[in-house]
């Protein structure tokens, strides 16, 4: 049988909007499983927790670590590279700024 390969990994989460002290309105990201996209075309989702009170899940890709070979992380302002694709929009149709994301 022909296995196919994962060729990229990301982070699912949900978000949770609340406000801070200073009163700003900010989303906090809760990781809850992951997405492997398969050289095939194919993707699994592997949930590690269940999300109570929301429908919408969003699969970031994974900011680079220090010491690890990983793909690049997309930016706000930069055109994706080849391969790469734009992060995906939250539910009100807006960009979702990478800096709310906790990890």
């Amino acid at each position: 049988m022909n296995q196919a390969k994962i060729i990229e990994v990301r982070d699912i989460c949900f978000a949770k909007e609340y406000t801070n002290k200073q009163g700003e309105e900010k989303t906090y990201w809760t990781k809850v499983g992951a997405l492997f996209i398969k050289d095939n075309g194919g993707m699994s989702i592997v949930l590690d927790a269940m999300p109570i009170g929301t429908n919408q899940l969003v699969a970031f890709k994974k900011k680079p670590r220090t010491n690890v070979p990983s793909t690049p992380a997309y930016r706000p302002g930069e055109e994706p590279g080849e391969g790469e694709q734009p992060e995906p929009p939250n539910a009100d149709g807006e960009e979702v700024n990478v800096e709310d994301i906790p990890f």
